[in-house]
Order: C-alpha cells, then sequence, then structure tokens
C-alpha cells in the first residue's frame, strides 16, 4: 500500500505543472521523512508518552480549523499567537531566575535578526500577522538581551595590549 501512494505521489508531481516552480517533490520528500524519521524516534524510545502526543494532536487539530476556517489568514493568526505563547515562558524564566549563564545570547539575536526581517517584510506587505510576530519577538529578544550579561574584556589584558613598548 504505501507504495502505490507513493507512485501516485511521484504521478502526480512529475506529471503536473505547479506554481512553485518544480519546488514541491523536495518539500514532499522533506516532509516524509521527517515524519518517518519521528515515528522511527518514538517507536525506539518505547513509544511517545501520552501528554505530547495528545497537545501536538490538539494543535495540529487547532491549524486545520483554523486554516479549513479562516485560510492563510486564520493559519498566519493562529501561528503567530503560538509564538507568543513559546517565548511566554522563557522571557518569564529569564526575569525570574537569578543566574542566566545557561541563556544562550546567539539564539536570541537570532531570534532577534530573524523577526526583524520578517517585520521588514510585513510593513513592506502591511500584513498584520507579520507585524504582530515581529513586535511580539523583538520585545521578547530585547527583553531577554538585556537581561543576560555579556562578556566584558579583561582590564589586564586590555592595558597590556595598549601599551607601546
Amino acid at each position: 500500500m504505501p507504495c502505490a501512494w507513493a507512485q501516485e505521489l511521484t504521478f502526480w508531481t512529475r506529471d503536473r505543472p505547479c506554481q512553485c516552480g518544480g519546488w514541491i517533490l523536495p518539500a514532499i520528500s522533506a516532509t516524509l521523512l521527517s515524519g518517518q524519521l519521528a515515528v522511527v524516534l518514538a517507536r525506539r524510545g518505547g513509544g511517545m508518552p501520552k501528554r505530547p502526543a495528545v497537545l501536538a494532536s490538539v494543535w495540529a487539530v487547532v491549524l486545520l480549523t483554523a486554516a479549513a476556517a479562516f485560510g492563510r489568514t486564520g493559519l498566519g493568526s493562529a501561528l503567530a499567537v503560538a509564538f507568543l505563547l513559546q517565548v511566554t515562558p522563557s522571557v518569564w524564566t529569564v526575569y525570574r531566575s537569578r543566574e542566566t549563564a545557561g541563556v544562550s545570547r546567539g539564539t536570541w539575536l537570532l531570534i532577534f535578526g530573524e523577526l526583524l526581517c520578517w517585520g521588514v517584510f510585513g510593513l513592506h506587505e502591511a500584513d498584520p500577522r507579520l507585524i504582530v510576530l515581529d513586535a511580539t519577538g523583538f520585545v521578547a529578544s530585547v527583553l531577554v538581551l538585556a537581561r543576560v550579561p555579556w562578556p566584558r574584556a579583561d582590564r589586564a589584558l586590555v592595558t597590556h595590549l595598549v601599551e607601546v613598548p
């Protein structure tokens, strides 16, 4: 059965023109491969815990419902809200703990840069979902980066480098 499904998929992607410039087959292949990898890894450890499986299933239903009911607008809005829910615990934890040595400045700088780019694109396209996503990510990353200490140069090393022989 899976072989027949793969042949049907190959037929539809090979012989039919698509709007995405012929990149549908690699995208579908990557999706199927990552799904298969997730199943193999879940089975390897004795199965997936029930709670994460239920939460992932509920989230998939929410996304599918948003997409079916409201199209791309609903899906984009749901994903923007999801990002807010995703980063809120991290920001909360950084501000509640005294020690922030385990927080990666590089990760938060990447979040800052990525969402800044998406925000510029959102402003250009006048897309409120991207603008909200950018504002959320910008504020979250600035809050975390303001709380995390930055490395400072050792004064003795700087003095040694500045001295003229």
